[in-house]
C-alpha cells in the first residue's frame, strides 16, 4: 500500500520504519498542499475537494477541525476520515492560561514600568481562584483548559449544543442559553468549532452583555466572532480580549484592533510548541496501525 504524507509531519528513523512495517510504502509531498496523487492513505491537512483518489481508502487529517473539507463527499463514497482531535489541545489550553494569568497579574503594567525604570506598586492583580469561566465548547481543547483551571480552583463551567455534563466543567449550559449566562462570568473563553450555529455567535449584544471587567479568549474559530461587531463595544465593555483567530487571515495591517489597549493578537499560533509534531505523530502511528488491523478509528468523523 501507498501511503502520502505531508512534509507538515516530521518523520524519523523509527516512526519511518513502524510505517514501512506496516506495510506501507511511503511518499512524501510538499507542506499544506493537497496531494493529487494516488495513494491507499493521505496523511495531511487538506483533501481534494472534487475527486476523490481512486485508490483511497482511509484519510488521516492533521487539522482537529474539518469545515475545510468536502465531507458529503467521501461520506458518499465511503471513505473513512479521521481529524487531529487533541494534537493541540494541550499547548492551546496552556496559551489560555499564559494570557490570563498574564491579565490577572498586570504582567504588560510592570513590563511597561520596567522599561521605564519606574518602581510602583499597581494594585490591580486580580485572585483566578475566584474567577468565574465560561468555556464555549466542551471538547478535548476546552477540557485541558478546563483542567488547568480547576487547579487554580476557579469555577469552570462549558457551554455545548444541549448542556449535557462533561468531566472537569462544573456544570454546562445549551449553547441556545448562551446570552442567559455571558453576563456572569469573569472570563469567556471560545473553543467552538465553525458551523451554521457558532457564525458570529459572539457579536455586539453579547460582548454588551458580558461584565466590563471581564476577558474574552478566542482559539476557536475566526467565524465565531464578529469582529466588527466586537470594535463597536470594546472601548467601553470588557477589560481585554485576546485574539488568536480570525474571520479573514492574516488580520489587515490597517485594522484598528492592532492598536487597541484592550487587544492581545497572536497569529494563529496557540498550537505552537516543542513538541507538537509527537503530538500529531502520536495520533497518525496509532491510527495507522487501527487501519491496518481494520479496528474502529480514533476521531473518525466520516
Amino acid at each position: 500500500m501507498k501511503i502520502a504524507i505531508t512534509e507538515m509531519l516530521q518523520l524519523d528513523t523509527q516512526s519511518t520504519k513502524t510505517i514501512e512495517n506496516l506495510g506501507f510504502e511511503i511518499i512524501r509531498y510538499p507542506l499544506e498542499t493537497i496531494y493529487e496523487g494516488n495513494a491507499d492513505v493521505i496523511v495531511g491537512m487538506h483533501l481534494p475537494k472534487e475527486t476523490i483518489p481512486s485508490d483511497l481508502k482511509f484519510a488521516q487529517l492533521l487539522s482537529a477541525g474539518y469545515d475545510h473539507i468536502n465531507i458529503e463527499l467521501y461520506k458518499e463514497a465511503g471513505i473513512p476520515i479521521a481529524n487531529g482531535r487533541g494534537m493541540y489541545s494541550i499547548p492551546i489550553a496552556e496559551y489560555c492560561l499564559a494570557y490570563i494569568l498574564n491579565h490577572y497579574k498586570s504582567i504588560p503594567g510592570y513590563l511597561k514600568q520596567q522599561a521605564d525604570h519606574k518602581w510602583e506598586r499597581l494594585n490591580q492583580n486580580k485572585a483566578l481562584d475566584t474567577a468565574k469561566v465560561l468555556i464555549l465548547g466542551t471538547g478535548s481543547i476546552a477540557q485541558e483548559t478546563a483542567k488547568r483551571l480547576n487547579a487554580f480552583n476557579a469555577q469552570v463551567d462549558g457551554i455545548n449544543s444541549n448542556g449535557r455534563p462533561i468531566e472537569h466543567f462544573s456544570q454546562c449550559f445549551a449553547l441556545d442559553v448562551l446570552d442567559r449566562h455571558l453576563p456572569n462570568y469573569d472570563i469567556v473563553i471560545c473553543t467552538l468549532p465553525s458551523n451554521d450555529a457558532t457564525y458570529h455567535i459572539m457579536d455586539t449584544n453579547q460582548f454588551a452583555l458580558m461584565k466590563t471587567d471581564a476577558i474574552f479568549i478566542n482559539i476557536g474559530r475566526g467565524a465565531c466572532v464578529n469582529l466588527e461587531g466586537l470594535m463597536t463595544v470594546l472601548d467601553t465593555n470588557l477589560a481585554g480580549v485576546v485574539l488568536d483567530v480570525f474571520e479573514t487571515e492574516p488580520l489587515d495591517t490597517n485594522h484598528p484592533l492592532w492598536d487597541h489597549p484592550k487587544a492581545t493578537i497572536t497569529p494563529h499560533a496557540s498550537f505552537e510548541t516543542s513538541k507538537i509534531n509527537d503530538y500529531r505523530l502520536g495520533i497518525v502511528m496509532h491510527n495507522l496501525k487501527r487501519f491496518v488491523e481494520q479496528m474502529p478509528l480514533m476521531n473518525r468523523i466520516v
